[in-house]
């Protein structure tokens, strides 16, 4: 009932009702019926992995994809350089995504599939038959687009960041068997979008394209099984970020504390919480009426701006559940705040915790850390200086593209991916 309620309110109104103090109660509910499907698909996995021998060792994935990918298909060419590479990349070139296209070019051509700029879009996702008519139509325009594209300059891989509300496995299958080229597929939020709905011929989550890629690309190392036990090959990656977005522009912090991100979830009972102890929050983003209007302006700025930068690991409408984010690379890379976010054991890999970002448990060691370290704004620049040099080092999109295409053989893997990256310089 509530969300059937949700989707006829006017946005306006969901607004107020996010910052009220009924939010919470709802928030509950709506984070039980997430907690009961995660909790379900967990379980379902672990006593399939039980049952199952997987083709892909997880003890030894990574010895194990390259032997696959080695003796596989026959598309492994000559070892290219950075700057050969050509990439057909089904990516959209829409708010944070450009990035993604923006990091792809240090490794050459990048002929891009947008299906977005092409109008199949979410504008159209309750019309049932007209969307079902448009993915079969930009479906087959993929794949003649790729074939044209082919012909004239040799595409060396694929990568895509879409799911099967988009995507057809019949797609990457004619790709595979008509052009041999190796597909990659990314997706940052297997916890809570892994299965989807039906639709046409194909659920809308990864799970009706997690055995058709050849190589999978998780933000969350629990979706490794998943995807390995579907059939497919996966490997746990985390986002990155755009230096040439994000970067220091050595002004003055002028706001203690902020919050970039749409209101949604346990944002606001967050955001509120620390207002009610004092605590000077500037937001900015969606949803937050006129408060959180400032957002037109870069993100880069504010994150400069900011002696505290606020992170949300959260996932959905639940303070328990929590992944990897885009601004956990984002606002560390940009080197001017420090960076405050939700504790998960996936990003205590990325960073040392205490000297490079924070971390917190709870709402109230939230409120502890950030009055301990507005006291500290020198302490807060360090901590950011030292948290864009681990950016820079390891956690560009870069990285991760240069990764993968040595995994692929696309690349020489016995250079370390920081020594190709300084040849860039």
């Amino acid at each position: 009932m509530i969300s059937i309620i949700s989707r006829i309110l006017p946005q306006s109104i969901k607004e107020k009702i996010r910052l009220s103090n009924f939010w919470p109660f709802i928030l509950e509910y709506k984070a039980g019926k997430l907690h009961k499907e995660y909790n379900r698909r967990r379980e379902k996995y672990k006593t399939l992995k039980g049952n199952k021998q997987l083709s892909i060792s997880i003890g030894n994935g990574m010895n194990s994809l390259k032997q696959h990918f080695i003796s596989y298909g026959g598309w492994n060419r000559k070892h290219k350089k950075v700057g050969e590479i050509h990439t057909f990349a089904i990516v959209r070139r829409k708010t944070w995504e450009k990035s993604l296209a923006d990091e792809l070019k240090a490794l050459g051509k990048v002929t891009i599939f947008d299906f977005y700029e092409r109008g199949f879009d979410e504008s159209i996702q309750t019309k049932r038959n007209l969307w079902l008519r448009k993915r079969e139509e930009e479906n087959s325009e993929i794949i003649k687009v790729l074939q044209e594209t082919h012909k004239a300059d040799p595409v060396d891989w694929v990568f895509c960041y879409f799911d099967g509300l988009f995507i057809l496995r019949s797609t990457i299958e004619t790709i595979k068997n008509s052009f041999n080229i190796p597909t990659v597929n990314m997706c940052l939020d297997d916890k809570h979008s892994w299965d989807g709905y039906r639709l046409g011929e194909q659920m809308t989550g990864q799970i009706a394209l997690a055995s058709v890629f050849d190589l999978s690309w998780t933000s969350a190392r629990i979706a490794v099984d998943w995807y390995n036990l579907e059939g497919g090959r996966c490997i746990y990656l985390p986002e990155g970020f755009n230096p040439a977005e994000y970067y220091p522009t050595g002004v003055d912090f002028d706001i203690p504390v902020s919050f970039v991100g749409a209101c949604y979830g346990a944002r606001p009972l967050l955001i509120n919480f620390l207002k009610k102890h004092g605590i000077p929050v500037q937001v900015f983003g969606s949803g937050w009426g006129r408060e959180g209007s400032g957002y037109a302006r870069s993100p880069n700025e504010i994150f400069n701006r900011s002696q505290i930068n606020l992170g949300g690991g959260y996932i959905g409408h639940s303070m328990d559940l929590t992944n990897v984010k885009g601004r956990d690379f984002d606002i560390p890379g940009t080197g001017g705040g420090a960076y405050l976010t939700t504790f998960n054991s996936d990003l205590a890999q990325h960073y040392q915790i205490g000297k490079e970002i924070l971390c917190y448990h709870s709402v109230d060691e939230c409120l502890e850390l950030v009055r301990h370290y507005l006291d500290r704004p020198e302490e807060c620049r360090s901590m950011a200086k030292l948290a864009r040099d681990r950016c820079l080092g390891e956690h560009r999109w870069l990285h991760r593209y240069i990764y993968i295409c040595q995994l692929l053989g696309i690349l020489d893997d016995k250079i370390s991916v920081p020594a190709i990256i300084d040849q860039l310089k």
